[in-house]
């Protein structure tokens, strides 16, 4: 599977997201928790991208998720779909989840290995 590296990931601050282009597919990248997440930026739902080219609803204020007031989610932007950002499962059916791509840390780079579409 092909990989790519993402420079500079360290200036990524905790609790936002940047949007990537990988492989022909629009990836995006979590900073949660002190470590990366990548996941293709569509929900599952109807496509609706996770991410904007700005940041993803992450902070509670913004929001107020299903399950209680949570940072550690991200809400579709179209439905309200929510979904874990540690692995990328859905607080409405556990079986429904968001694509997630390996990503490790090299140097102060990210490495994800993406299977195009």
């Amino acid at each position: 599977m092909p990989e790519h590296v993402i420079k500079n990931i360290i200036d990524l601050p905790a609790g936002k997201c940047r949007v990537v282009h990988a492989c022909g597919t629009e990836v995006v990248i979590f900073s949660h928790n002190g470590a990366y997440r990548a996941y293709k930026n569509e929900c599952p739902h109807q496509g609706a991208p996770i991410c904007g080219a700005f940041e993803a609803r992450l902070e509670p204020q913004h929001i107020e998720p299903l399950r209680g007031r949570r940072p550690d989610i991200v809400r579709c932007p179209w439905h309200g779909w929510e979904f874990e950002i540690a692995d990328g499962v859905s607080l409405i059916d556990p079986a429904i989840r968001l694509r997630q791509y390996p990503a490790r840390e090299c140097g102060d780079d990210l490495i994800i290995t993406v299977e195009p579409d």
